[in-house]
């Protein structure tokens, strides 16, 4: 089987395993998220992460999903921003492995998907 089909399978059995929830009920989400990574595959310098949502660590002002907890235990792909920072966080989310748990700045774009912000000082070291 190809890289790329196995990939989709992979990636697809990861986030469709947890139950669909109300369409309003989890976006906006903007704040500090404690996550495990589950699922890591890097390609030409691109990073696929699927991740775990353990815990609300922090929510920004701008947050509008309440106290964040009906996201804990969902699975989310983890992507770079289309930021001044992509370069430096994409860098980052290579170095992750698979049963990593982190604090990563995030702001929720749908569902499925969480776009990392920000590095913390931490995560700027790395680079």
């Amino acid at each position: 089987m190809k890289r790329s089909m196995l990939f989709l399978l992979v990636c697809g059995a990861l986030l469709t395993c947890v139950a669909p929830v109300a369409a309003d009920e989890d976006r906006d989400f903007a704040g500090m998220a404690k996550v495990k990574v589950l699922y890591t595959d890097i390609t030409d310098g691109d990073a696929t992460v699927i991740v775990e949502f353990l815990a609300v660590d922090r929510a920004w002002k701008h947050n509008e999903a309440g106290d964040a907890k009906h996201l804990v235990g969902k699975k989310f792909l983890l992507m770079a921003d289309d930021n001044r920072h992509q370069q430096a966080v994409k860098k980052v989310l290579a170095t992750l492995k698979v049963g990593d748990v982190v604090v990563v700045d995030v702001e929720q774009e749908d569902e499925k998907t969480l776009e990392l912000k920000e590095l913390t000082e931490e995560q700027r070291k790395k680079i």
